[in-house]
């Protein structure tokens, strides 16, 4: 069994397959993967930045790899841990990059003998073109403990991102890491699902799409204060500045799921605002509303 393994290969799990093997093709790397799916792979590999790569899907019932990039959907991952089980061992480490800030919940109750801890990508900008996937960073896996303590876990998880070329920093405050970005999402990405619009749109100064925006972040900012994660209006400031500095005509996951129509990450998102809110008294009616008009869009697309 290879030493790292990649589960979800879709755009961000897809841009770390390309990055490790742009840098040494022959590298240690496995893919999990099932049914359809993982014969598709071992036949047709997958398309990255215009470059075909085969990839080793690995089986299960061998010596369970140090680390799993976790990369699946959230929509998909409750689904998809019966894919993971064989896999998982004493001591693995499942660094989840999932969107949202329940993810490892719910892989330490599905797999308490392995490690989990708290991580989350940045800088990233990948997606789907007719080609197959499209990288312009593969960004960088931010990972952690609560209260910045460097445990060997977390310092064998930096050795091994480092010897595969993986960006990764190992952060000192990784609970306001994970909400600042969660922040970010609940506003920018429930927004453009809604008006299946570019980032351009929420760049402009005092426009409708901004406000709307501004003011999901304000609520998950609220409930972060409410449980003790230590943010400020600063941060709001900060994910703003993050926002005004992409590509104006790119487009969000959640953006680039509405336009073809597939299942939105609408619980990670501003579901989770309304179960939080709702825990620790914290009014959330525009999250509300922004969901209640998500699950009716896909509810739409039935008809």
């Amino acid at each position: 069994m290879a030493r790292l393994c990649i589960f979800g290969l879709g755009a961000l799990g897809a841009a770390h397959l390309a990055t490790i093997l742009d840098r040494d093709p022959d590298a240690d790397l496995g893919v999990i993967a099932s049914g359809r799916r993982a014969e598709r792979l071992r036949d047709e590999g997958v398309w990255a930045n215009g470059t075909h790569y085969m990839v080793d899907v690995v089986e299960p019932g061998q010596t369970p790899p140090e680390l799993i990039i976790v990369s699946v959907k959230t929509t998909a991952l409750e689904d998809s841990l019966a894919d993971l089980a064989g896999f998982v061992g004493p001591g693995t480490a499942l660094l989840s990059l999932l969107n949202g800030v329940s993810s490892e919940q719910t892989l330490r109750a599905a797999f308490p003998e392995a490690y989990v801890p708290l991580a989350y990508s940045v800088r990233s900008n990948a997606g789907r073109d007719e080609c197959g996937f499209r990288f312009y960073s593969p960004g960088v896996d931010v990972f952690g403990e609560p209260g910045g303590r460097v445990t060997p876990a977390i310092r064998r998880i930096d050795e091994l991102l480092g010897e595969y070329g993986v960006a990764h920093e190992v952060s000192a405050d990784i609970e306001a890491g994970q909400w600042q970005k969660f922040v970010l999402n609940v506003g920018v990405n429930q927004a453009s699902a809604l008006l299946r619009a570019s980032y351009a749109v929420f760049q402009r100064p005092g426009g409708q799409a901004r406000e709307l925006m501004v003011s999901l972040q304000r609520e998950a900012l609220a409930v972060a204060q409410a449980r003790g994660v230590g943010l400020t209006p600063a941060d709001l400031d900060e994910v703003l500045a993050i926002i005004d500095a992409l590509a104006p005509a790119g487009h969000t996951s959640m953006s680039q799921d509405a336009m073809a129509r597939r299942p939105m990450e609408i619980e990670a998102f501003g579901g989770e605002v309304l179960r939080l809110g709702r825990q620790h008294g914290v009014p959330t009616p525009v999250n509300e509303t922004a969901v209640r008009a998500l699950r009716g869009l896909e509810e739409s697309w039935a008809v």
